[in-house]
């Protein structure tokens, strides 16, 4: 079945062709091919008519989707791969494959190749009909978009794993990453807008969460969620173990000194985000991080550098440290802005491992362990 119910879509298809179309001429040289996720079993990539399932969010819920195909064929020398024209809700399919089905038959002509109107002609009147289709209205407005067909119960992401269903993921996981890049982009130009801060926190702790068997609702599920498989397996960089902290901590009386370092913040997570992603395996598995214990995060000794200008404040830690003895623990008292935009991080360009972050009253806590 794959990511989404096919079988219960081709019963709903099925259904429509009865009615409508067995008698018209263009279908008998159409063929629909269905496929519940982006694997080939249903040879999608050859159809005339094609359709494969992904999965996107709306209303931060997972809903069931197909990418619509054009133009396949299997014949020797003339043999080409369909093309990917658009995607449509699934609950819209039907209703999708009618009205494109019905202008296909108004349009062509007896002897024209249907090859070619293929390729050109019902691919304009394809992507003209998807726009009118492509629409999925809110979950509090119509429940039945974030069910499948043949279901009862929500459309959800619980237990996809790296099998036949999981390249959709990936489409999941690139789409939240996109959705943060854009936010952060649009932070930048509106001085660093606090809304768009969020949204990028919010889509870089949600991104990876469904090759873990999660779906949050919200802001704060997302980062439990992070937390609890991410930070705590030994996977992300416990930098981030207080993002839920920091989401919290931005409101209107946030300064402008302030907005910048949590801008910096947002970017410095999605681009560790994007590098966990590209270290991702292909059973969605992950290089785990040397998992700090209770004993590694207490720290043998304070270095209070508030008030300490970069690059002032990085090279008396490097001199600290220097006399510590491997696996020792650090605690560094930091000030906002740059000292804590560069020094936790030169710390782990020199191989150090940054144990944990905290905001305090003002400054920053930084837990650092000597390599």
């Amino acid at each position: 079945l794959g990511l989404c119910n096919s079988p219960g879509l081709a019963k709903e298809i099925e259904n429509v062709v009865k009615k409508e179309f067995l008698k018209k001429k263009v279908f008998r040289i159409l063929g629909i091919r269905l496929n519940g996720c982006p694997n080939s079993c249903a040879q999608h990539p050859i159809g005339k008519l094609s359709f494969h399932g992904m999965v996107r969010r709306v209303d931060n819920r997972p809903v069931a989707f197909y990418k619509f195909l054009l133009g396949g064929r299997k014949e020797a020398e003339l043999t080409r791969l369909a093309e990917e024209i658009g995607i449509v809700p699934a609950k819209n399919v039907p209703h999708f494959l009618r009205d494109f089905i019905e202008r296909v038959d108004e349009r062509i002509g007896e002897s024209e190749d249907i090859y070619d109107f293929l390729r050109v002609s019902a691919k304009r009147i394809a992507q003209q009909v998807l726009e009118h289709y492509s629409y999925v209205p809110p979950y509090l407005e119509k429940r039945d978009f974030y069910i499948d067909w043949g279901k009862t119960e929500e459309f959800s992401l619980a237990g996809l794993g790296p099998g036949e269903c999981g390249a959709g993921v990936l489409d999941l996981i690139e789409a939240d990453l996109s959705e943060a890049k854009l936010a952060l982009e649009r932070a930048e130009k509106e001085f660093f807008s606090l809304p768009d801060i969020k949204k990028t926190l919010f889509f870089s702790a949600r991104a990876l969460l469904a090759v873990k068997g999660k779906d949050p609702k919200n802001e704060r599920e997302a980062f439990s969620d992070f937390k609890e498989k991410f930070i705590k397996e030994g996977i992300a960089s416990p930098a981030y173990a207080n993002i839920q902290e920091v989401f919290k901590s931005m409101d209107e009386k946030t300064s402008p000194g302030q907005r910048r370092d949590e801008f910096s913040y947002a970017s410095k997570f999605l681009k560790h985000i994007n590098e966990l992603y590209k270290s991702m395996d292909s059973t969605f598995n992950f290089p785990k991080k040397e998992k700090s214990s209770e004993r590694d995060e207490i720290p043998r000794k304070i270095l209070d550098l508030k008030g300490t200008p970069c690059p002032i404040n990085y090279v008396k830690v490097k001199l600290v440290l220097e006399k510590l003895n491997q696996g020792d623990t650090l605690e560094v008292l930091l000030d906002e802005g740059e000292p804590m935009d560069n020094v936790p991080q030169s710390l782990e360009n020199d191989g150090h491992q940054v144990l944990k972050i905290e905001k305090q009253d003002g400054f920053y806590r930084v837990v650092v362990k000597k390599r």
